[in-house]
């Protein structure tokens, strides 16, 4: 198991990394939460707060700390290619994202609860390690690049479920949670600092939180607040930007479903056809091994042959439109290669004339050591043993 969490080769085959990332996703989704929650609220809950969650804090910086180590270890896809050795890996990462990395595993929150709440200072300590904190949700953009496929692993059934129907639906449900949060925040602070408002003076409305998410929901609903009073310019133009919004996000879930009613997308296609041959294969009772092959390989070609994959739709071109459109892929793979990414096109298009599909099974040899060599190989999909 260990190997499989922290192998070159970690990808969306590999149900470990799928539960490493969903655990990421709900880490990073609590620290987005009270860091930017604790901004609504006065030095001394925040010192409560803070002392409550010790432990949880502890928990989510251990996690961000084994994140670390994790990324050192993930194969990357780069515009190189594919990256799989752990040099190559480690150099890139430190390059990119080992800095807002470390900052993350900092519990900024617990820094506050250094210094007495009784202490005269302690306000301002408080605001500042709150501003502080604020450094951590930089991972939050890291998110989107989570959940992200090499290609090296086979697809299973069960990934190809989690890949198909969980992820898309518990990434759409994190965006909007994320954002129902946020404004929420946003709508509680405007509250507490409106210096328009007619009802309290500043800083002393301070909504709870289950009011400020309340009308927040109410208004992308469209369901309407009623109870919820909007006082003073500042909170009109919230309220007016929230309501647009509202039907923007109504548009574009209506547009959604219709369109999806209407035709699919090629993502779409694809899934369904890998769940028909998945349905196929499990009637006839394939083995496992053989069906993980099938899938692995059917995926790819789904992915990369446009030739293979849709052929009805190439069979309807002339014949010199799909000559090119094969000499196309051939020379995107052959530009993969770290040893032709600088070389001229030309000689990548005149190696790339020369190149035929061939079909290796599981176990068979290529060639044995001692042969004359005579032919050059790109590896499209799976991998070989030296």
């Amino acid at each position: 198991m260990l190997r499989s969490l922290v192998g070159s080769e970690m990808c969306i085959r590999d149900r470990y990394r799928v539960l490493w990332d969903t655990l990421i996703y709900c880490v990073t989704f609590y620290v987005w939460c009270w860091t930017t929650f604790f901004l609504t609220r006065p030095p001394d809950e925040v010192y409560d707060f803070a002392a409550a969650l010790i432990g949880l804090d502890v928990f989510v910086s251990i996690c961000m700390a084994v994140d670390i180590v994790v990324q050192f270890l993930s194969t990357r896809k780069g515009p190189e290619g594919l990256l799989d050795d752990y040099k190559s890996v480690g150099k890139r990462y430190a390059r990119t994202w080992l800095i807002p990395d470390v900052i993350a595993v900092l519990p900024f929150h617990q820094f506050s609860t250094f210094t007495p709440k009784d202490d005269t200072d302690y306000d301002t300590m408080s605001r500042i390690v709150l501003a502080f904190s604020l450094f951590r949700l930089v991972k939050m953009i890291k998110m989107p690049m989570l959940f992200q496929r090499s290609g090296r692993r086979h697809l299973t059934p069960l990934h190809l479920t989690m890949s198909v129907n969980f992820i898309p639906i518990f990434k759409k449900m994190y965006a909007f949670l994320v954002s129902v949060h946020f404004v929420a925040v946003l709508w509680s602070l405007l509250k507490q600092y409106n210096p328009r408002a007619s009802t309290a003076t500043v800083g002393d409305d301070n909504p709870d939180y289950t009011t400020s998410v309340y009308y927040v929901m109410a208004t992308l609903s469209t369901c309407g607040f009623g109870d919820t009073v909007i006082d003073g310019p500042l909170e009109q133009v919230f309220a007016v930007i929230l309501c647009l919004a509202a039907m923007v996000l109504n548009g574009i879930v209506i547009g959604f479903v219709v369109e999806n009613m209407r035709q699919s997308d090629i993502y779409t296609e694809r899934a369904d056809k890998l769940r028909e041959t998945l349905g196929v294969c499990q009637y006839f009772q394939i083995p496992t091994s053989l069906l993980n092959e099938i899938l692995s390989f059917q995926n790819h070609v789904l992915e990369h042959n446009l030739g293979a994959a849709y052929t009805d739709l190439i069979r309807g071109l002339p014949q010199d439109m799909r000559s090119n459109i094969g000499l196309f892929i051939r020379v995107s793979l052959i530009s993969h290669v770290s040893f032709f990414k600088d070389a001229h096109q030309g000689a990548k298009v005149a190696i790339a004339q020369r190149l035929t599909p061939v079909i290796y099974l599981p176990e068979q040899y290529i060639f044995i050591a001692g042969e004359v060599g005579d032919s050059m190989y790109f590896i499209s999909h799976g991998f070989v043993d030296v």
